[in-house]
């Protein structure tokens, strides 16, 4: 996989300079060594604006390899798009979550961000507050997706502050958000997931999953419904609540009304 990625980064005669980097690492020492050949040849790099890298199952990820990403995708300033896969990463710590927040700051130019920290069970609440802040930051992002599923760090305080920073997405036409399934959300929660929704006025496509929260109720459904009705040019809604126990089809049927 590295001879893979070096090719892809030094070949002279066809991907000298590559617009688009599609790779996934094994292991701790794989992703280390990868990540400093993406750093040390970052000059490389000013063409691309596709860069795809799944550390899916990298059960210790030190901060160091994204130290080395952060330091190496600064030449990449035309980047557009970003997918990060973090699936039960069990070494991934706020540590690293910092390094990946200014990295993201620094893509002004990025309009696509996909992320997956499912199954992250190291990452706070701060750090993920810190990374939905950075997010902010991204001026002209259209298309953003993440997957918290499983973490006990997505509280209530992660989604006040998705709330509080990413209304500023006023470019946004694409919303992926995946919780449930051992994430740690009240109604009041819920609640900043239907003010973000309510301020989002340019989305056109939205897909919620909620999967196995036993607060969704008829309530939680007027909330989310409540947030839906200022989005004049949606066209795609997909929404999830599998084993959510408390709802009932009289709910459900008013959010279909919207």
């Amino acid at each position: 996989m590295y001879k893979i990625l070096k090719t892809c980064l030094f070949d002279n005669n066809h991907l000298r300079y590559p617009k688009k980097i599609d790779n996934k690492f094994k292991d701790r020492m794989d992703t280390r060594e990868q990540l400093m050949s993406l750093c040390l040849n970052a000059r490389n790099l000013k063409f691309l604006n596709y860069l795809s890298f799944n550390f899916q199952k990298c059960f210790y990820l030190p901060p160091e390899p994204l130290q080395y990403f952060r330091n190496g995708i600064k030449a990449g300033h035309t980047l557009k798009y970003l997918s990060l896969k973090f699936t039960m990463n069990e070494g991934l710590s706020d540590k690293g979550i910092l390094h990946l927040a200014k990295t993201i700051r620094e893509m002004k130019r990025l309009e696509t961000l996909i992320v997956d920290f499912s199954q992250c069970a190291i990452i706070s609440e701060r750090g993920f507050a810190y990374f939905i802040k950075a997010i902010s930051s991204i001026k002209f992002l259209k298309n953003l997706d993440l997957d918290f599923s499983c973490c006990k760090a997505m509280t209530d305080k992660v989604l006040d502050a998705s709330r509080k920073y990413l209304h500023r997405s006023h470019y946004l036409e694409s919303l992926t958000i995946k919780l449930g399934n051992g994430t740690e959300i009240s109604l009041y929660g819920i609640s900043s997931l239907g003010l973000l929704l309510k301020s989002l006025r340019s989305l056109k496509k939205i897909q919620i999953e909620l999967p196995g929260l036993g607060i969704v109720n008829a309530y939680a459904i007027g909330i989310l419904n409540d947030g839906l009705k200022n989005i004049k040019n949606l066209h795609t809604l997909s929404l999830n609540f599998l084993s959510c126990s408390k709802l009932n089809e009289i709910s459900l049927i008013s959010l279909l009304d919207n």
